[in-house]
């Protein structure tokens, strides 16, 4: 921490004496970039976490290179870790006067600090500097969420609809409101219209200036466009690594109730109550949209009531969130094999069993047995069970 504050001591310094003639956005020196380039590879293979040594190594080498500290704090928040994440995002909009970006994800990572009335404070700036109006209401909703405000938090989402209508992530966190003030038919009706519209491929997140930022960083100083899970929100080909979704800040109380959802979701299959399965599986998304393991339970109860194409939606979301998932991988394969998409089928097939075990693969030839045995003339669904039986030699146990 001490080496931290010296380093802003510095920053601070620097920004007063004019930045030594640089231009912002940038930075000269061929050693920082060299680490921005090898941060920028991890984060192309998911690996957010890993990342955040050379960016750190970028920020030592130039004090004064604003996308290593958008970067690093980005990739300090995926580790949890958001007062050091905040610090960053101060630099970024340091060294970026008059732009809302940094002060927008600082507002982020207050909300995850536990410090709503700060991350209040840091959203009505970004939006005194141009930021979009549809993110500063999804912003301020955050922050009624956390301050307990749940009427004041579904005007806000509200007013977000009505500016973005085709952002699930509006409708998702609508639906955390609603819940919270007991709406459960409400809830379920935006989680299902936030689903909607991401199969429908017609999403539409708000304009996002930090996400813009980070893009144009990303091609300047690495030669092309992001891509895996660093990428802009999109839909990705069967096979490819999906985009990461825009993370929501859970509190502890919704991770506890997420967490008994899901186990009474487990207690109802068993006793072979699918649906009731499924209806505890959309109120754990739901309270914690962050947690790829629930989106894959929430998968794999679509597909068992026959219902492939939501089924699709959950395990991509699942996917979004981790890439190396395989019980995602393989379900989504199932799902897409009963949907008669041959190719991505396979692909998706193939991509689990290079991360599957044993049991994950029993698990997913029983879900594709049942499909099969429901459509006996897939050959597909045929092919998908043959090659899972073939796999129970083949992965580890």
């Amino acid at each position: 921490m001490k080496m931290r504050c010296a380093r802003m001591i510095s920053l601070a310094a620097a920004v007063v004496g004019g930045l030594a003639g640089q231009a912002l956005g940038d930075t000269s020196d061929p050693q920082a970039r060299a680490f921005f380039a090898q941060g920028a590879a991890m984060i192309e293979h998911g690996q957010w976490v890993q990342s955040a040594g050379a960016f750190e190594q970028a920020i030592n080498a130039d004090m004064q290179f604003p996308e290593a500290y958008l970067f690093h704090g980005l990739a300090r928040m995926y580790a949890n870790d958001y007062q050091e994440a905040a610090e960053d995002f101060t630099a970024y909009a340091v060294l970026n006067p008059g732009k809302p970006w940094g002060w927008q994800q600082r507002a982020v990572a207050r909300l995850g600090e536990g410090r709503p009335e700060r991350a209040e404070e840091d959203f009505r700036r970004a939006a005194a500097l141009g930021a979009a109006p549809a993110n500063i209401q999804r912003g301020m909703g955050d922050v009624y969420r956390a301050e307990k405000k749940y009427r004041e938090a579904l005007a806000a989402y509200t007013d977000g609809i009505r500016l973005a209508p085709r952002s699930p992530t509006m409708y998702q966190r609508r639906a955390l409101a609603e819940l919270a003030l007991g709406d459960k038919q409400g809830a379920a009706a935006d989680m299902a219209q936030a689903d909607a519209l991401v199969r429908s491929g017609r999403e539409l997140e708000p304009g996002d200036e930090a996400s813009q930022a980070m893009e144009d960083a990303y091609r300047r100083l690495v030669g092309h466009r992001m891509a895996g899970p660093a990428a802009a929100p999109a839909r990705a080909p069967a096979g490819a690594a999906p985009a990461a979704p825009p993370a929501v800040v859970v509190d502890r109380a919704g991770q506890q109730q997420a967490q008994q959802a899901s186990q009474a979701a487990a207690s109802l299959a068993q006793r072979g109550d699918v649906a009731g399965a499924l209806r505890q599986m959309d109120s754990a998304v739901t309270l914690d949209p962050n947690n790829a393991s629930y989106w894959t339970m929430r998968g794999a109860f679509q597909e068992q009531l026959g219902k492939p194409d939501d089924a699709v939606g959950s395990y991509q979301r699942s996917l979004g969130l981790d890439v190396k998932n395989a019980d995602g991988h393989l379900g989504l394969g199932v799902a897409l094999a009963e949907l008669q998409k041959t190719s991505d089928a396979r692909t998706e097939i193939e991509a689990g069993l290079k991360l599957a075990r044993l049991p994950q693969v029993q698990g997913a030839l029983a879900m594709a047995t049942g499909a099969a045995n429901a459509h006996p003339q897939s050959a597909i669904l045929k092919e998908v069970v043959a090659r899972l039986q073939t796999a129970l030699s083949e992965v580890p146990r």
